[in-house]
């Protein structure tokens, strides 16, 4: 098992946490149809009196259908960010990757919630999870903002 909850990266994101989500918030690197059938998804599910109900409620399921077809699995980001490149999750491997990967969102999320809990409900940042995953992103792209700048 791979220690990633110490790597450099993670260190790096927590101690820049807030310049990260600036970064995907300024470069806004999803279409808007991404977006779109993200927030609608989320809002069926909040707007449900309980989570299980959900479960029961067919446009729901067709909705998230949508919004995982739209989305496909991140090996983009999330991946290339704890393993240094995007790679295919080989089912040998899944199940340690993402114990290592929730132990490193779990170090992030503990020790930059203050910083998480301000971006929360802000557009695409619609949860703790959420936010670490746009920081993430913020920081695969950091270089490409860092150009633009230039």
């Amino acid at each position: 098992m791979r220690d990633l909850k110490n790597s450099p990266q993670v260190v790096d994101l927590i101690a820049d946490f807030d310049i990260y989500v600036q970064v995907f918030d300024r470069l806004k690197p999803f279409s808007e149809s991404k977006v779109k059938t993200h927030l609608e998804t989320i809002k069926m599910v909040r707007s449900a009196p309980k989570f299980t109900d959900v479960l029961d409620n067919d446009a729901w399921f067709e909705k998230l259908m949508a919004t995982l077809v739209e989305w496909g699995m991140d090996r983009t980001y999330t991946i290339a960010f704890f393993y240094g490149r995007p790679e295919s999750l080989q089912a040998s491997t899944q199940q340690t990757k993402f114990i290592d990967m929730w132990a490193a969102f779990h170090r992030v999320a503990t020790k930059a919630i203050s910083a998480i809990q301000s971006h929360v409900g802000q557009g695409m940042h619609t949860g703790v999870p959420k936010v670490i995953d746009n920081a993430i992103v913020g920081y695969i792209k950091a270089p490409k903002l860092a150009k633009l700048d230039v």
